[in-house]
């Protein structure tokens, strides 16, 4: 035994118990290699004349960590220095205010990467919440995201589209991209949003992309992104990618009947998208519906809530939404 690793009142039960049973009266003479405590969950100090009395080796060391039911925040990286390092890739959410605004209403909030560190910062930590919403085009996932980002607090919510992460297609030319599937998992940069997702989730804003429909590719301008406690991946396949689904803490599927899908995926290309009432049809009938019932209707299955008729569902919105600010830490 090398090292040990606990709260400091029940590791002491555990090493005195250790010493009756040995017989012994140092700890290094039952386990001659050991060299280090990680301690957390109270403060060390009230026992650590007792560890000192009991390990009497000057080659052991004591090293504090600052852990709760969310994770790790802070860890002691130097012996010498008692203060805690910040874990900023632990999957944690942090906001700071200045301590001097503690007892104001609106105090200034600061992320990990804004935050100025000639003032004195009282940090607040939550978890980042990663929400995956799937269903088939025209499904009504546009509404429900705009219900949930209302029935949270302001600024609470940062929405990554899918739409926004299809592949970049400036090497090919405009045939190749005319005979784009866009409704196929081939067509998106997995890559790059799942990398996206986790810089969100570690505290690190994002330059999110932007396409064009008309013009098949993306654009040269981005979307600035800020971490948020809340993220919500939006769009036909944000279920189908393993790695992406494992990330998220709830998953939603919109279910809506296909007549219904095809209505409303008439009246939003022909406006938004630049097409005629027939190529809508056409491709719906050509590209949408094998497509939806090969690769986006089976990934229902690995939805934790199904929100049947989409939008419209008022009653199982609100429930929906009831829940996942059940998810968020009180104020």
């Amino acid at each position: 035994v090398t090292s040990l690793s606990g709260v400091p009142s029940w590791m002491l039960s555990v090493l005195t118990r250790v010493m009756e049973i040995s017989g012994k009266k140092h700890l290094e003479e039952v386990w001659p290699n050991i060299e280090v405590f990680f301690h957390g969950g109270v403060s060390f100090a009230p026992y650590r004349k007792q560890y000192e009395e009991l390990i009497t080796s000057p080659n052991m060391h004591y090293m504090e960590t600052y852990n709760a039911s969310e994770g790790f925040f802070g860890l002691q990286d130097d012996p010498s220095d008692p203060s805690l390092l910040l874990m900023l890739d632990y999957d944690i959410f942090y906001e700071f205010i200045p301590t001097d605004e503690m007892e104001k209403e609106h105090p200034t909030i600061s992320t990990s990467h804004h935050l100025n560190i000639a003032t004195s910062q009282h940090l607040i930590m939550d978890k980042v919440t990663i929400i995956g919403i799937a269903g088939g085009t025209g499904s009504g996932k546009t509404t429900v995201v705009k219900k949930i980002v209302e029935a949270l607090p302001p600024h609470y919510v940062a929405v990554v589209p899918l739409d926004s992460y299809y592949n970049d297609t400036t090497a090919l030319t405009d045939e190749e991209r005319k005979a784009i599937n866009f409704d196929h998992p081939d067509a998106f940069d997995w890559k790059l949003l799942i990398r996206q997702v986790n810089e969100l989730r570690q505290g690190h804003a994002i330059e999110q992309p932007t396409y064009s429909y008309i013009l098949s590719n993306r654009l040269p301008d981005t979307i600035h992104v800020e971490p948020k406690p809340v993220i919500i991946i939006e769009g036909i396949m944000s279920l189908i990618n393993k790695r992406l689904r494992d990330m998220m803490d709830l998953k939603i599927f919109v279910d809506t009947d296909p007549d219904e899908r095809l209505i409303r995926n008439i009246q939003r290309d022909t406006i938004d998208r630049g097409r005629t009432v027939s190529m809508v049809v056409d491709r719906y009938l050509a590209v949408l519906k094998p497509m939806h019932e090969q690769f986006i209707e089976p990934t229902k299955r690995y939805a934790d809530l199904i929100i049947p008729q989409g939008g419209e569902n008022k009653r199982g919105i609100a429930i929906l939404c009831k829940y996942i600010e059940g998810l968020m830490p009180a104020e």
